[in-house]
């Protein structure tokens, strides 16, 4: 591994803290403290540690898995209730890769391969079918997972691991799914336009949208179609797709007309009010969104497949006021984001050279004070 910094050039609107030199293209990061996971081509898990104290500070490789021979798609980290300090005790890491979901013991920085996972999961029916991301809710008791042939599912990580696929999947490439705040359950979303609401300890779907029915809010001609990259549910339930055509689809989890009522029906209660139709579609940079994160106080960052970084805040109006951009140097193509509560920016993807890179920012130009995180 090699670490580079940004020392020449006009000064960028997101600082850079460096450039991780991976040896296969990144396809997927994840982060969980002052731990960054990311996956690649190779079928490898590059463990980086980033200091908390110092946020300036620039990663070292921690630990190293051989998860696969295929590539690595998806990861996420188990949540680690009652843990103590940053080292304290093994964390559980989840990959997929191909049609298999493995779950890896990370325990203290080591220079030994984990060439082993822990526990190995086969969710899918058809042996064709490949994995595409994978969620685990808060509490770490489920795990979903969406497939390119458009499948959602779920798999209890209770001790005998029960799985259900969802009756209503996607009739495209399913590439989104997030556990939602609780009673409203999972949702998904995909190149066929669609976001699906769905019941996942029944397999029902509960509520669902498709971005042909919002007006986009301006007049531009996109050859690219609405298809569905990423998404976002923020912690008070508030949506955030980024589409292929370069549009940002933002709507609220709580309708103002609704705060008023004091009785609604059962099925309303597990209707998620942001499929409602009341979101606005907005353009935010030109060519895909392919990571979407909101950052809290109604702001908004985004990063477009050709590595244009983006943040916006966003008011009632709802009225977008771009407050930085920059296209970030050193990455040809970007494959994922991911944000830190520390104010980190992670983007993995590949050199004009064919390598892997992880290029890590801090959202904010002037570094705030950085708080622990668990």
């Amino acid at each position: 591994m090699t670490t580079t910094t940004t020392t020449t050039g006009p000064e960028p609107a997101f600082p850079t803290i460096c450039a991780l030199a991976v040896d296969s293209p990144v396809t997927c990061l994840d982060f969980q403290g002052e731990l960054l996971a990311a996956g690649s081509e190779d079928g490898q898990i590059r463990i980086y540690t980033l200091g908390l104290a110092d946020a300036s500070a620039a990663p070292g490789l921690r630990n190293l898995i051989a998860c696969a021979k295929e590539e690595v798609a998806s990861l996420a980290w188990a949540p680690r209730p009652g843990a103590g300090g940053p080292e304290g005790g093994k964390r559980e890491l989840w990959a997929a890769a191909g049609a298999l979901i493995c779950r890896y013991e990370v325990g203290g920085p080591s220079a030994v391969v984990v060439m082993q996972a822990a526990e190995t999961v086969r969710p899918l029916r058809d042996e064709e079918d490949v994995i595409s991301r994978i969620a685990i809710d808060g509490k770490g008791a489920n795990l979903a997972y969406a497939t390119e042939d458009g499948v959602v599912g779920v798999v209890s990580l209770a001790p005998e691991r029960p799985k259900r696929a969802m009756r209503i999947g996607h009739s495209s490439v399913c590439d989104c799914v997030a556990f939602l705040p609780p009673n409203h359950g999972l949702v998904s979303a995909g190149y066929d336009y669609r976001i699906i609401q769905h019941e996942f300890s029944r397999g029902t779907l509960t509520n669902q949208l498709s971005l042909e029915q919002v007006t986009p809010t301006h007049a531009a001609v996109s050859l690219s179609p609405p298809f569905i990259q990423s998404m976002h549910v923020a912690p008070n339930g508030d949506l955030a797709c980024g589409l292929a055509n370069g549009e940002i689809y933002l709507a609220s989890a709580a309708r103002p007309e609704e705060k008023s009522k004091r009785k609604e029906k059962k099925e309303k209660k597990r209707r998620w009010a942001a499929l409602a139709g009341h979101g606005v579609r907005q353009r935010a940079a030109e060519g895909p969104i392919v990571g979407v994160h909101h950052t809290g106080d109604g702001e908004l960052v985004a990063c477009t497949l050709l590595g244009r970084l983006v943040h916006f805040r966003v008011s009632e109006s709802p009225r977008w006021e771009l407050l930085r951009s920059e296209t970030v140097q050193g990455v040809d193509k970007v494959n994922a984001m991911a944000c830190s509560r520390a104010g980190r920016v992670a983007l993995g993807g590949v050199t004009a050279g064919g390598k892997g890179v992880v290029v890590i920012k801090h959202l904010h130009p002037a570094e705030a004070p950085v708080e622990a995180e668990q």
